[in-house]
């Protein structure tokens, strides 16, 4: 408890929005601080794309990092929350997109040109323009929300970075084509982009939906996945039952007070915006 409420104060001192608390809270488990070791002595390996032969994209789940490492992080995230200069090299470690990045440089480019063939028709060509300048260059009409809201109300993002966002909804859309439902999808997308480059957002966002549909619970398997969020209409409506559930078993008296139906749509607006409309 005390190490979960530092990581909720050191969330809260940040001032950022609350999908990006949600880190510190999910990983700030119980763990004793190992000793000598900070912030600036961890070492986690570069998200960049290392140059190297191109390979077809993948949708499958990516590999879980190292438990060594991650028992690193559960320490330091539990105790001191995760500083926000690093929060994109963090959740790319966690998400599995750094190990993605660094085996396939340019599944990227492959997951846009398979959206926008006209827009980049040699993925594999080293000398094309920047992925950054090509999905800033795009002005999709009609991107997919996935039936969630648009996150442009509630994070503060510049007229390009709107832009990227619904390139990139697109690039979800065709390569995740199995999933339609996923209302959190936009808001994650759009927190994402105000903190990380478009193609480091873009990694992340892929294996957050990949290790979402492969997961089996919302709990930690054996295989280091979790689900992120719901990729389905059933499991949203299994999560918004079980936050309801969970409500009723850990504060009984404000279930009460509030009522199921309006425990349930406090829910849904929090699970369906990520948290970004209520903090």
């Amino acid at each position: 408890p005390s190490s979960a409420g530092a990581s909720a104060e050191a969330a809260s001192s940040s001032g950022s929005w609350g999908l990006m608390r949600i880190p510190e809270l999910l990983w700030g488990l119980p763990a004793r601080l190992s000793q000598g070791m900070t912030w600036d002595t961890l070492v986690l390996p570069s998200p960049l794309p290392a140059p190297g032969p191109a390979a077809q994209p993948s949708n499958s789940p990516p590999a879980a990092p190292a438990e060594a490492t991650l028992k690193q992080l559960r320490s330091l995230i539990g105790f001191q929350g995760i500083p926000e200069d690093r929060r994109p090299e963090v959740w790319s470690f966690i998400s599995g997109a750094t190990a993605l990045m660094q085996r396939r440089p340019r599944f990227c480019e492959h997951h846009l040109h398979n959206t926008f063939p006209w827009a980049l028709p040699t993925p594999s060509d080293p000398t094309c323009p920047d992925f950054e300048v090509i999905t800033a260059s795009l002005q999709p009409k009609h991107p997919p929300f996935f039936h969630g809201p648009k996150p442009f109300m509630y994070i503060d993002l510049n007229d390009e970075q709107v832009a990227v966002t619904k390139v990139l909804l697109c690039m979800l859309s065709q390569n995740h084509s199995h999933i339609e439902h996923c209302p959190a999808l936009p808001t994650v997308v759009a927190l994402l982009l105000s903190q990380a480059s478009p193609r480091l957002a873009y990694a992340i966002a892929h294996c957050l939906l990949a290790l979402s549909t492969a997961a089996k619970s919302y709990t930690h398997c054996l295989d280091g996945r979790f689900r992120f969020f719901p990729v389905s209409s059933r499991l949203r409506a299994e999560a918004l039952a079980t936050f309801e559930v969970l409500v009723q078993r850990r504060l009984p008296r404000l279930h009460r007070h509030l009522g199921g139906p309006a425990v349930l749509a406090l829910a849904e607006e929090w699970l369906d915006k990520a948290f970004a409309s209520a903090l």
